[in-house]
């Protein structure tokens, strides 16, 4: 076999002998090989034994293959190479050293803390409603703090700081809270985050815990503290190699430079447009920062692209421009080189002419015609010789490929979702909705799941009709009883539970045997799924084990955003969807990148709550705005998702319905270029000739309960009372208001709800006393407030003692208060019920209270007791709208000149007026909400809502389908994947 030949720039880095190198390799040109002849050339040339070669990369799917290529190079002589992950190596040292510990990722850390919150010194940062509110924010932060190498410690010392004025003051909070908030307010904020930092490492360190972040920050202290432990691994480490430089940060690069020594033997790849991960920890100027520890380094820049097109090229170029170079230091003179396609200059020297198609524009009215688009071209594709898996779908968030799904299932093309969660397939879903309910029957989105499997024999719309005929929040498990089919759940549910009692049963033990007794199948979800359980009950942080303290383990850990992700599929023959984060590193020969749309791809900025400080900040972006940073990052991305096609690149947008225009600023860039006509043209999106509708509807449901959901709606829906709620319900998700108002299914009352009832009620019992002139005092209503606290279904002991001393206080203030501003206002009613006609529909509610003012003006008064609400949230709300309206109907004296949102947690009001033209928009939504209900419009629309929602467990349209639930591909003659 001919020697490979190398073009000159690689064969500069491949032939580099001593000394610090930084390599920037582009997209597609052969990073990984020039890694791979590295390291044969250093054991062939006699520079260095492979037990002196250290290749350090992000991943260890990346160690691994790089292993292989040089194991294929150097056959026997690689063995003993060091290559694996950053994280592998910093966990080998630290156990040869005893000083290793049981690592918990980012999720688990979060349960971890939220199963212990009595014991974080957490006061500012901790809220009854939701009391593990904040610990995504502050674990991130300490995350950050390590990957800076910023212990609890430097981080109490720069609060010291912050306190004597010696550092200026940092965001603590939201930006739009930050400048009402005092000096001192500030300085309690980050006192307190220091406390809970230095707490949260001791308990970690109390139970031989820690993060992989801390497996990095440990290793650098060992090294740091242990000069015969350094010296014995610069000797493993004579050489070292970094795979993906661009994302690695100043923990990471101090492990590096101590490993390296004198000699600085450090060869670097990586691309600084590729940066795409500083939303974990990679350092915005990784490179400047190399620069910085190694200043003798050399720098080669490989340019010549061996995967793409030149249009392909061009295009991904244009558009990469417009963000700085990340490193532009003149002692690295790091100049962007546009790529040049090495596979067209080849094919030029053979004789041979390419003809590279234009990247594709395509500007469309929505991600249906976009689904039929794509489908379309593949079909087109395939009957022309083409293989399904030449094609890619990329997208911004996994929400943005549903259309496409539905679409390529109609169509029967094979595909796989790649980083699929296992928790959103519908056959994990059912057997979770199982264990939920045999667990807990007394929870009735789950068990109404469970209520569906065919072998009980349940009649949809009997059973529907049956919930309609109950008395409200009738519990859906005593209906079942009423039924011989729902006679045989409840008997299933005892069966159960003497067969594998929860509290004695282990998870995994509980889940196989209700898998067997209800025979759900071994898809490759639910097969990713067994073994998250198995391994969850291998973890520190698993209790006893039993299926119950599982149950809540998942609770939270979905709650905290973890998912369980499908392994990759193997099929040789499907088309491959999957984000642009998860494409990094492949290749496809076509590729289509969908919702190029503003606040899709690019998404929106949302900045953290606690901004790292600066003063901390061991980079040169240091000084930087956050927000800069972000859009330089999602413009990376996108570069990245267009560097993966190899032939042919179709970005796809929907078009800006407010303008027409072209919707995001990537393709309005590259539109206004008009001397680009050789590298992009704007294409026509096929007009769509199904009934896409009718389509989506014949294929089949994801689970046993979606038809039942989908049933037609009872007539009385039709001509049901409207209440503020229902319609913001119903605008919320349509689907969510079917579900608990044609059903009738109720959802779980949360403790903020359930809290929200009792101020509610004892507000009205306090005025009803006042205007009876016996006003109660303040320790009768605080003993009344700890009397119905004390009757409510709130299970966490936590959440109940933070409410008890938040209701206390919110109440005491109220009535002081009340005390102070006696006489200014008259109570004309409380908790007023009203039922009237608006614009011929009905509409129902009660008003908390209607007050006559000294001046004679009328004012609505509605509490809030959750998160406090601001002037927009009162000039908006929909509830006091609907009660301008309502109140005059009740009594013709009551035409309101003020509506107050009344905020309990700040004991403060906002106050706004409806004008005439303000009460006829309320008067149409009203109208079109309940044309819509009539309709039987009831799609749903989920969003990030979802995540809140009682039904999520119920609801269709965010789930997959399981493999048998999909096109059965087998009969093409494939084997392409299905999630």
């Amino acid at each position: 076999m001919p020697e490979r030949v190398f073009n000159p720039r690689q064969k500069a880095a491949i032939d580099h002998t001593r000394g610090p190198m930084l390599v920037v390799a582009g997209a597609g040109t052969g990073k990984t090989t020039v890694l791979t002849e590295r390291v044969a050339r250093l054991v062939q040339r006699k520079l260095a034994k492979p037990g002196e070669i250290v290749a350090l990369t992000y991943t260890i799917e990346a160690a691994n293959e790089l292993r292989r290529r040089v194991q294929a190079k150097l056959k026997g002589e690689a063995r003993d190479l060091q290559a694996l992950n950053f994280h592998s190596y910093a966990f080998a040292l630290l156990d040869k050293h005893k000083r290793n510990f049981q690592v918990l990722d980012d999720f688990d850390l979060r349960v971890f803390l939220r199963q212990r919150l009595p014991e974080l010194p957490l006061n500012i940062f901790r809220r009854a409603a939701d009391p593990g509110k904040f610990l995504n924010n502050l674990t991130d932060f300490f995350s950050r703090c390590h990957d800076e190498l910023v212990p609890a410690a430097r981080y109490s010392q720069y609060v010291d700081d912050v306190k004597a004025g010696r550092a200026p003051l940092p965001r603590v909070s939201s930006s739009k809270d930050h400048d009402a908030l005092t000096p001192e307010e500030i300085v309690a904020r980050c006192q307190e985050i220091a406390a809970v930092y230095g707490k949260v490492e001791a308990m970690l360190a109390a139970n031989n815990l820690g993060t992989f972040g801390m497996q990095i920050t440990g290793a650098v202290e060992l090294l740091r503290e242990r000069p015969e432990v350094l010296a014995e691994e610069r000797a493993k480490a004579r050489y070292i190699l970094v795979d993906e430089f661009q994302d690695s940060n100043e923990a990471l690069l101090e492990l590096v430079r101590l490993l390296a020594g004198d000699e600085q033997n450090v060869f670097a790849v990586g691309d600084p447009d590729q940066a795409i991960y500083h939303f974990r920890g990679a350092s915005a100027a990784a490179f400047e920062s190399f620069r910085r520890a190694f200043p003798t380094v050399e720098h080669v820049a490989l340019a010549e692209n061996y995967r793409s097109l030149s249009p392909i090229l061009g295009s991904a170029y244009r558009v990469i421009q417009k963000n700085q170079m990340v490193a532009a230091a003149p002692q690295l003179a790091l100049v962007r080189e546009g790529l040049q396609s090495a596979r067209e200059a080849q094919a030029r020297a053979q004789g041979e002419a390419l003809a590279p198609a234009r990247v594709g524009l395509i500007i469309h009215d929505g991600g249906e015609q976009e689904a039929f688009h794509i489908a379309s071209d593949i079909e087109e594709s395939v009957r022309a010789g083409a293989a399904y898996s030449d094609f890619c779908v990329l997208y911004r968030m996994a929400s943005h490929r549903e259309d496409l799904v539905d679409e390529l299932r109609r169509r029967a093309i094979p595909f796989v979702v790649e980083g699929l969660d296992a928790l959103e397939v519908s056959d994990v879903r059912d057997v979770l909705a199982a264990m939920r309910a045999l667990t807990a029957p007394s929870e009735n989105a789950p068990l109404l799941r469970f209520a569906a499997l065919r072998e009980f024999g349940l009649a949809p719309q009997k059973l529907r009709e049956q919930l309609a005929a109950s008395k409200r929040d009738t519990a859906f498990y005593s209906v079942l009883g009423e039924t011989p089919a729902g006679k045989k759940v409840i008997a299933a549910i005892a069966e159960m539970n003497k067969l594998a009692p929860p509290h004695a049963t282990k998870a995994a033990a509980y889940l196989e045997a209700v898998r067997k007794r209800f025979a759900f199948g071994a898809s490759k979800a639910m097969q990713t799924f067994v073994a998250f359980v198995a391994a969850w009950e291998r973890k520190p942080i698993a209790g006893d084990g039993t299926v119950l303290a599982f149950l809540k383990y998942l609770d939270m850990f979905r709650e905290f955003g973890g998912t369980v992700p499908l392994p990759p599929e193997d099929e040789d023959d499907a088309v491959r969807l999957m984000t642009a984060h998860t494409a990094k590193g492949r290749e496809f020969r076509h590729v289509y990148v969908v919702r190029v749309s503003q606040s899709s791809f690019p998404m929106s900025y949302r900045e953290v709550l606690f901004e790292f400080p600066r003063e901390l900040r061991g980079d040169a972006a240091a000084g930087r705005d956050s927000k800069d940073l972000h859009a330089e990052e999602e413009r990376r991305l996108f570069y990245v998702a267009m560097t993966r096609a190899q032939d042919s690149l179709t970005l796809m947008a929907k078009k800006d319905w407010r303008s027409g225009n072209v919707p995001t600023v990537y393709l309005r860039e590259m539109l206004e270029q008009k001397d680009a006509s050789t590298l992009w043209e704007q294409r026509a999106p096929r007009a769509v000739t199904l009934d896409l509708a009718a389509a989506a509807a014949a294929l089949p449901g994801v689970s046993a309960v979606a038809p039942w959901l989908m049933l037609p709606s009872r007539t009385e829906l039709a001509t049901m009372a409207l209440s503020a709620s229902a319609i913001e319900s119903y605008e919320t998700c349509p689907l969510k208001f079917k579900i608990k108002y044609d059903w009738r299914l109720s959802e779980e009352p949360t403790a903020a709800l359930q809290y929200g009832g009792i101020m509610h009620a004892l507000l009205k019992q306090y005025y009803d006393q006042v205007l009876a002139g016996n006003t109660p005092s303040d320790d009768a209503m605080l003993a009344q407030f700890r009397a119905e606290l004390a009757t409510t279904r709130i299970d966490d002991p936590t959440q109940r003692m933070l409410y008890e001393r938040e209701g206390a206080q919110q109440l005491a203030d109220f009535l002081a208060a009340r005390r102070a501003d006696a006489g200014t206002f008259t109570v004309l009613s409380t908790e007023q019920t009203f039922r009237v006609e608006i614009e011929g529909i009905t509409v129902s509610g009660r008003i908390d209270r209607i007050d006559r003012l000294a001046d004679g003006a009328i004012q609505i008064v509605d509490y809030k007791t959750g998160k406090a609400k601001d002037e927009k949230d009162a000039k908006e709300s929909l509830q006091l709208s609907i009660y301008a309206l309502a109140a005059p109907k009740i009594d013709a004296a009551w035409k309101p000149d003020r509506l107050v949102l009344y905020n309990l947690v700040t004991n403060t009001g906002v106050a706004s007026k409806r004008t005439p033209a303000a009460l006829r928009r309320t008067e149409e939504k009203v109208r079109e909400v309940a044309g819509r209900i009539r309709a039987g419009d009831f799609e749903a629309d989920p969003g990030f809502h979802c995540k809140w929602c009682g039904y999520k467990d119920l609801c269709p349209a965010i789930e997959q389908s399981s493999e048998e639930g999909l096109v059965n591909i087998e009969k093409r003659g494939t084997a392409g994947g299905v999630n």
